[in-house]
């Protein structure tokens, strides 16, 4: 929606930062996964690459689906600045209970802890989603740009510290404490630029057109894509609680029958992502020649980020349908057989080479990136108006966190 204010530079670094702070906590943690692996052996806790990132995803999925009705409640404005305080606390607890207990309490409460920074990450995540898409589309655009650089921020700090005090123990300690504190100091910049934006003649003006045309503006499209409020009847009693919900998994599946094949798409999307990456893709390569692993692990985790907004960014031109993005998904299986050879097969010298892991971990991304933007972008013009295209958008996102979910709990099985 267009103001009569303009746009101001503070608005763009609003948008900038809301970006980089909604994927923050798990990018924060995925980041550093090597230094977690260190006080939590394999031998003894299991592989924490697989491990981890289960709770993380986990939360952000079950979070996605009551992101919703949390609407009806909590402000979308006051739902960004709190739960992303709430990141804030518990990124600080993290590092900090990983070091002071070195023991099976500590290991569970971490995982507490993951589970409990990836259901705020959703909510904030969510939320900052809808206030996107209430302003101009130069805001939205600098949004969704931000959240990809969101995961390189974290691979930049994470490399200043591991320069900076290299990967001894102590080294590895003092490193992370810092870069918790920079994705700290990150997200806090974003809270405080987001109370101010919220404050500004150009949203007060967008919030009081929403008002005159008998909208909430605090109302973000997920909220009103899958309302089922206008089935109640007007006179009468109002529907029961199992009425409503036979209401909205009907309109859930006109919404399925629109978009058609595209929702299970996007889910086999993140399902073939999150079963190979980070733990097989990055971590269980036997040996890196090329750099000592922790400076590896942190490239093939930049070139992961990378290759990502390289695909998203191509899915901006418009030279491919939905067709081809299914064979595109379809191709990626072949990711199984190279991420799993190079795990497996230590003495080929082909795909034991590190050239081989980056370029293969590349193309992956950048497949990852090309289909999930191209689908989403098309999905949703199947709706025959606003109302559906908006429903379609909530079903697809809804199949891409519920594939990082299955993703995350199926990784494992391909743990060596």
């Amino acid at each position: 929606m267009s103001s009569k204010h303009p746009i101001t530079f503070q608005h763009k670094i609003t948008f900038i930062l809301l970006g980089i702070a909604s994927l923050i906590g798990w990018n924060a943690i995925l980041t550093a996964l090597s230094f977690f692996s260190t006080y939590y052996p394999k031998d003894d806790y299991g592989d924490v690459s697989f491990l981890f990132p289960i709770p993380l995803f986990f939360g952000n999925f079950v979070w996605g689906l009551l992101v919703p009705k949390l609407g009806e409640f909590i402000s979308l404005t006051k739902r960004i600045s709190l739960c992303l305080a709430a990141i804030c606390i518990f990124m600080i607890l993290l590092p900090l209970i990983t070091i002071g207990l070195q023991n099976k309490a500590g290991f569970a409460l971490c995982l507490v802890t993951t589970f409990i920074i990836g259901s705020f990450n959703s909510v904030a995540q969510n939320s900052c989603i809808g206030l996107a898409s209430q302003v101009d589309g130069s805001l939205t655009g600098l949004y969704w740009v931000s959240t990809g650089v969101s995961g390189l921020t974290m691979n930049a700090a994470s490399a200043i510290m591991l320069a900076s005090f290299g990967d001894s123990d102590y080294g590895q300690k003092i490193g992370t404490i810092i870069y918790f504190g920079i994705a700290v100091l990150l997200t806090l910049l974003a809270i405080w630029s987001q109370i101010l934006f919220v404050k500004s003649a150009y949203y007060l003006d967008i919030k009081k057109q929403h008002e005159e045309s008998g909208q909430d503006v605090e109302e973000e499209y997920t909220v009103s894509a899958i309302s089922v409020e206008e089935d109640v009847p007007l006179v009468g009693k109002k529907k029961s609680i199992g009425e409503q919900l036979k209401a909205y998994g009907n309109k859930l599946l006109s919404g399925i029958k629109l978009a058609r094949f595209v929702p299970f798409f996007i889910f086999m999307i993140y399902i073939q992502t999150f079963m190979l990456f980070p733990g097989v893709s990055v971590f269980s390569k036997p040996s890196y020649t090329y750099l000592p692993n922790n400076w590896s692990f942190l490239l093939m985790l930049t070139t992961y980020n990378v290759g990502d907004i390289i695909g998203k960014y191509i899915s901006n031109f418009k030279f491919y349908s939905i067709p081809i993005l299914y064979g595109v998904v379809t191709s990626r299986f072949v990711y199984f057989f190279t991420f799993l050879m190079t795990m497996h097969q230590p003495d080929n010298s082909f795909f034991s080479n590190d050239a081989f892991a980056y370029i293969n971990m590349l193309l992956f991304a950048i497949t990852n990136g090309f289909c999930t933007g191209g689908l989403m972008f098309l999905g949703p013009s199947r709706g025959n108006n606003k109302k559906q295209s908006e429903l379609i958008a909530f079903i697809n996102s809804f199949s891409l966190t519920f594939g990082i979910a299955c993703g995350s709990f199926l990784a494992p099985s391909l743990s060596g």
